[in-house]
């Protein structure tokens, strides 16, 4: 008779981390919407830039590699 192991079997799975840094750029808009126009722009274009910094805030989630099952997103 085959004895059962005494741990589970480990599976894969993988792990998901999501950092966020912020930083703050000043605009020259007509409003609020034109604002964001511009900083986007700005941003694609290069001009504006996030510098590295420590993250703000920090998520993480994880998904069983065979059955798709995953977590929801915590912050840690």
């Amino acid at each position: 008779m085959k004895k059962k192991p005494s741990h589970p079997m480990l599976r894969k799975y993988t792990v998901t981390i999501e950092e966020q840094i912020v930083q703050e750029f000043p605009v020259e808009a007509y409003d609020l919407s034109h604002a964001l126009e511009t900083a986007e722009a700005a941003y694609k274009q290069g001009g504006l830039v996030v510098q590295p910094s420590a993250p703000t805030t920090r998520l993480i989630m994880a998904r069983h590699n065979k059955t798709g099952k995953t977590t929801g997103w915590r912050e840690f």
